[in-house]
């Protein structure tokens, strides 16, 4: 069987069946390899303890420069705010919604007006500037010091190599995680959210600078170059002209990413705006104020993506004939004239909210609904969480009782579970399918084991061996260092609970999504329904979306498991759509002259074509999870995002920064398998 296959492949495969043998018998002898099944004591170190020594001295040496920076940023925070609210709304609103007419015509302007008037009757004026004032100073500081490392970055290599690994570590770090060294450097207040928002938002402009500075034609240089351009003159006007459409994609992001950090900021308090609104709402089962509030935030983000795009990505022409100066100088005049002729005569928007009539009613229709739905949503809950989520997480070994599936996993019918997946691999394995032979028999163990019970080292030791299959021995480095690193700092009991929770979200992801995909590429109205749903998706901020889960099916694992799947489920039903559209009509022809039917032309021929869309859509789908990993942890869900939002309450540097770690570690790991497969 094993001739079949290079080298590499076969000693992986041995290693990996070694690998099965030793998790067995590491859950038949528990009590006497127990050093297999769980991660002894001994094993762990004190390493979170060190980190929260070392952020201390560092604090300590530094305290009299973090404390004029903070000092400094609090002043413009506060001086900002002060200058916001003092523009009456009304004037605020007829400058923003002219400078949205300018930009991208009157769709975009009405859109603009919509949002600022709901606000304002919303109640959440104030908190709204609050969160803008946020946003207006971090957006700056995160576009300069992103495009100085992105052009660094293209400047020399070395650099480029260094910058690569931070930013691959900050881009999967959860949000949480970097709040809690900056609580102990800035303090409680909004000046460590400000600073976490910048360093959040530097990846995309670093990453967007770089590859527009370095995808400059090759002609377009060599011309510039017989031009006698200067090195300056070279990188002022040559390079930066041909990167602008890049570097621009790049602050849209930078944009979308600072507010999504302001808004998990609010979790450390200081600053009452928007994002303080929606988890005071959540954490008092407020419903009816949390979905006002959440809809603020999504208007807010919605809107600012449009702009941003509007402005920037699609390079839209000024929709009136009028020269810039001219416009900008009739919009002051016209916020002037409303300033002091109309501004006097209106209401101050507390005066206008109505906020204090509609939360009550919003909030006792939706408890109305909640327990009329209540009996289909305990239903949906309870069989989810038997037959799905907990053999998953404790195994079937556990969770086949009589008090929870009505009968016990008997000799009997542990024989039929043995010879249905030992004979599955014996078929497979004898048809060359050795890969998927190990896949059978590993899903067995873990489905009989659950995650929590998976012994530890024989799981490392199986993944250490796919990773030097797939990637060689960096791979295997990168996979067995990360997965040690996490086991001795302690998170290993966290890291496989999280691992269930993914799972089982991923999992329902990629069947959702891969079916909603398919249906939206094979129907045109079910694509055009889709896409508002998606973006709605990909803009509304994680916290919102944790408000009606908490409604409907009250906090814990399940909710979580919702959450994740929500926020998850996009890029799986998009990259789908994706491939399976730009499948050659050359090969669905092919397919259709050879007579197969529909379900054999996209299993068959469609899919196998839209593979490297599909494993980049599954990709995405598993970066996703982890974001909103530490988020579902507000909804009482354990695991590694448990812990980081633990440290941040206790403002315990070493244990949120280790749990994120733990996190952007399989995070990178799986993003490593990930690209390796789709180049297979």
């Amino acid at each position: 069987m094993l001739e079949a296959f290079p080298n590499r492949q076969s000693l992986t495969a041995l290693g990996c069946f070694g690998a099965l043998a030793l998790a067995v018998l590491a859950v038949m002898f528990g009590r006497e390899l127990s050093w297999l099944a769980q991660v002894p004591a001994s094993f762990s170190l004190p390493v979170s303890n060190w980190t929260n020594a070392a952020i201390a001295t560092f604090s300590t040496e530094f305290r009299s420069l973090f404390r004029f920076v903070g000092d400094a940023l609090n002043w413009q925070l506060k001086t900002l705010q002060s200058v916001l609210l003092d523009i009456p709304w009304s004037v605020m609103i007829v400058v923003l919604t002219l400078g949205a007419l300018r930009i991208a015509g009157p769709g975009l302007a009405a859109l603009t007006a919509t949002t600022c008037l709901y606000i304002v009757f919303a109640g959440y004026w104030k908190e709204s500037i609050a969160t803008l004032t946020l946003v207006s100073l971090g957006l700056p500081l995160a576009c300069i010091f992103g495009a100085a490392l992105g052009i660094l970055a293209h400047s020399n290599r070395y650099v480029a190599a260094a910058v690569d690994a931070v930013l691959d570590v900050m881009q999967t770090v959860p949000a949480f995680a970097y709040l809690t060294p900056l609580i102990v450097l800035f303090g409680f207040g909004p000046v460590a959210g400000l600073v976490a928002s910048v360093l959040f938002a530097l990846p995309p402009m670093t990453r967007n600078v770089k590859v527009g500075l370095d995808q400059t034609p090759r002609e377009t240089i060599e011309a510039a170059e017989i031009a006698g351009c200067s090195r300056l003159q070279m990188f002022a006007l040559v390079r930066l002209g041909a990167a602008t459409r890049q570097i621009l994609m790049g602050l849209n992001q930078t944009i979308m990413a600072t507010l999504s950090m302001v808004i998990f900021a609010a979790v450390i308090g200081g600053f009452e705006d928007i994002g303080w609104e929606v988890l005071r709402a959540a954490r008092r089962a407020e419903f009816g104020n949390g979905i006002i509030a959440g809809l603020v935030v999504t208007l807010l983000a919605i809107l600012l993506d449009r702009v941003s795009e509007a402005a920037f990505v699609r390079e839209r022409q000024p929709q009136n004939k009028l020269s810039a100066p001219s416009f900008w100088g009739l919009a002051v005049l016209a916020g002037g004239v409303v300033w002091v002729v109309i501004a006097p005569l209106l209401p101050s928007p507390a005066q206008l909210s109505m906020r204090p009539y509609l939360a009550p009613v919003l909030n006792d229709s939706l408890m109305s609904v909640s327990v009329y739905l209540s009996t289909v949503t305990a239903t949906l809950k309870s069989v989810i969480t038997t037959y799905f989520l907990l053999p998953l997480r404790i195994g079937l070994v556990r969770s086949l009782t009589p008090a929870i599936w009505g009968f016990e996993m008997s000799p009997a019918l542990m024989a039929i579970y043995v010879t249905v997946f030992c004979g599955s691999a014996l078929v497979l394995a004898f048809r060359q399918q050795v890969g998927a032979a190990l896949g059978v028999l590993f899903a067995g163990l873990l489905l009989y084991t659950g995650f929590s019970g998976m012994p530890w080292l024989p799981l490392i030791a199986g993944l250490t061996l796919v990773g030097w299959w797939l990637g060689g021995i960096r791979l295997a480095a990168i996979t067995a260092g990360g997965l040690m690193a996490i086991a001795v700092s302690g998170f290993w009991p966290s890291t496989m609970f999280s691992a269930y929770l993914m799972a089982a979200s991923i999992i329902t992801a990629i069947v959702l999504g891969g079916l909603l995909g398919v249906l939206a590429a094979e129907y045109e109205p079910v694509s055009r329904t889709m896409r508002p749903v998606n973006d709605f998706l990909q803009t509304i901020p994680p916290f919102v979306i944790l408000i009606p889960l908490i409604m409907f099916f009250q906090v814990g694992d399940f909710s979580s498991y919702l959450a994740i799947v929500a926020y998850a489920i996009v890029p799986m039903a998009r990259y789908t759509e994706q491939g399976l559209r730009h499948v050659p009509a050359t090969q669905s022809d092919a397919g259709h002259l050879a007579g197969c039917t529909s379900l054999q032309l996209l299993f068959l021929v469609k899919f196998p074509a839209a593979r490297s869309d599909i494993i980049l859509g599954l990709n995405q789908t598993i970066m996703a999870a982890l974001a909103m990993l530490a988020v579902a942890a507000l909804v009482g869900s354990r695991g590694l995002g448990q812990d980081v939002y633990i440290a941040l309450s206790k403002a315990d540097s070493g244990m949120g920064l280790l749990a994120g770690l733990s996190i952007a570690m399989i995070a990178m790991i799986s993003d490593r398998f990930m690209r390796r497969m789709a180049v297979r």
